[in-house]
């Protein structure tokens, strides 16, 4: 039971929390009397009563109660996540009652969701429940053990061979732009004509996603890190320039994927993920010995103390180089 804390003007006040607003901020309600016994017990009774009630509430209704209140706050893509998650994760828990989701009963479901899903995922489920629990209940806690992340190990082929497969074939461009440039399926998708100037310099500024609602331009990136520019080499700005649309690469993800699958099926080159080609890009500027700093600048990741606050869009003599030695890599490849 809260303790009442007296007040200057000698009454005895004491706060209940009741839950949140769309913001995330706490909200409370305050009881105020002369009597210190007598208000502590009316702010235990209404505590009592205040989390009975909501307690009747399942958790589906909870759920779609807590994406409709972040629907103008968080981006399209991150409430498309959550409704993800309610049709496929979170399935098997809409109808149950928040108050029957105890923390045994939460840790045996992340147990089963461990079972089909990675960490990763399992991870960001849970954070999503305990989020929407607490809306209803803000006293609730829980003390689950989530599945630890496994470093994964992937022979990755060689940059040569997956642009002898792409060579001349539909899905060349998004794979250059992307092992080249280390960019991310969203920028790759997101890069107009528009955003590259005439002596070649591509910004990237914005990301096209796929929603439920259809594409969506949106005119931020990942993280800051991940606005950054390009002197683009010259194979890649022709390329470009022989395309017919503003968005360069105008096809969805899943055709883009699918092409790349065919075009590494065809060449007998082991299958990869489209995002691998990142990674693959992180190997070879280590490889060239690229300095750290460069190479999160060049692939816009973000790491503690690297880039923090001092990432700038510019090209000075050192990056010039890194390019250079990058582009000379890709190039001798051809």
């Amino acid at each position: 039971m809260a303790t009442a804390k007296k007040l200057p003007s000698g009454s005895w006040s004491v706060r209940v929390l009741i839950g949140k607003d769309e913001n995330g901020k706490k909200k409370y309600k305050r009881f105020t009397d002369s009597d210190k016994r007598k208000v502590e017990r009316e702010a235990a009774a209404y505590a009592d009563e205040h989390r009975t009630a909501k307690k009747v509430i399942t958790f589906g209704i909870a759920l779609n109660n807590y994406i409709e209140s972040k629907a103008n706050i968080l981006s399209p893509t991150t409430i498309d996540g959550y409704r993800k998650e309610q049709r496929n994760s979170l399935a098997e828990l809409l109808d149950v009652p928040v108050d029957k989701i105890t923390n045994d009963y939460l840790q045996k479901y992340v147990n089963k969701l461990s079972a089909h899903y990675s960490p990763k995922s399992v991870k960001n489920a849970y954070g999503l429940i305990v989020s929407v629990i607490q809306t209803v209940d803000p006293y609730k806690r829980f003390a689950i053990t989530l599945p630890k992340v496994q470093k994964e190990f992937k022979n990755l082929p060689y940059a040569s061979q997956i642009l002898k497969a792409v060579k001349d074939t539909n899905v060349e461009l998004p794979v250059i732009l992307a092992l080249w440039l280390s960019l991310r399926m969203s920028e790759v998708r997101g890069i107009r004509k528009s955003d590259i100037s005439p002596d070649g310099i591509l910004t990237l500024n914005n990301v096209r996603v796929r929603t439920t609602q259809g594409d969506l331009l949106k005119r931020e990136t990942k993280t800051i890190e991940s606005k950054r520019r390009f002197k683009l080499p010259p194979y890649i700005h022709e390329l470009i320039k022989k395309t017919t649309t503003e968005f360069v690469v105008p096809e969805v993800d899943t055709t883009i994927r699918y092409r790349f699958k065919v075009a590494l099926e065809n060449a007998g080159v082991e299958q990869i993920r489209f995002h691998d080609l990142r990674h693959l890009n992180a190997s070879i500027m280590e490889q060239l010995g690229v300095p750290e700093k460069y190479a999160m600048e060049r692939g816009g990741w973000s790491t503690p103390g690297v880039m923090k606050g001092t990432y700038q869009h510019t090209f000075d003599a050192i990056r010039q180089e890194i390019d250079k030695k990058i582009d000379s890599y890709f190039e001798s490849l051809f």
